[in-house]
């Protein structure tokens, strides 16, 4: 016999969708000149492969293949970190929360490119590279910028 479903399934689903979209687009502000704009979410960045480079004025992530060295990585606010490309693949990289600062897309960030983004605000910053991941597999990295003292 058919499994019956419950009319309200999909409003259910519907009005669930809407309340994660709104909240997501909520507090986050357009990029400005390649620096962020505003704190984004909390992420969870295992603590054990946290590499802290708190108190430098630049800092590396390098895109490798498929993987971002280091992956996660913890800063001071108005860090530049400097993104290459040392791979043989061309990447994109894409903020997991829209705005939280400017990503790059795949047909400039080809083998030897560099991109900069200097981070002014505290918070974490997820990000990932769409041609060979998502936020939760595969190619991607954060970065939590801490307040300046």
């Amino acid at each position: 016999m058919p499994r019956r479903r419950h009319a309200r399934t999909p409003l259910l689903v519907a009005v669930i969708a809407i309340a994660l979209l709104a909240a997501a687009c909520g507090d986050t502000k357009a990029a400005d000149d390649a620096s962020t704009s505003g704190p984004t979410t909390t992420f969870a960045i295992p603590k054990d492969e946290l590499v802290s480079e708190v108190g430098k004025a630049t800092v590396t992530i390098s895109a490798v293949d498929n993987t971002m060295n280091p992956q996660y990585v913890e800063i001071t606010a108005g860090t530049k970190v400097v993104f290459k490309n040392d791979g043989r693949n061309a990447h994109d990289l894409v903020p997991a929360v829209d705005g939280a600062f400017e990503g790059v897309p795949q047909a400039t960030f080809v083998p030897g490119a560099s991109h900069i983004v200097t981070f002014d605000t505290a918070g974490d910053f997820p990000y990932f590279c769409s041609v060979h991941g998502t936020m939760k597999h595969g190619m991607n990295g954060a970065i939590r910028v801490v307040a300046a003292k």
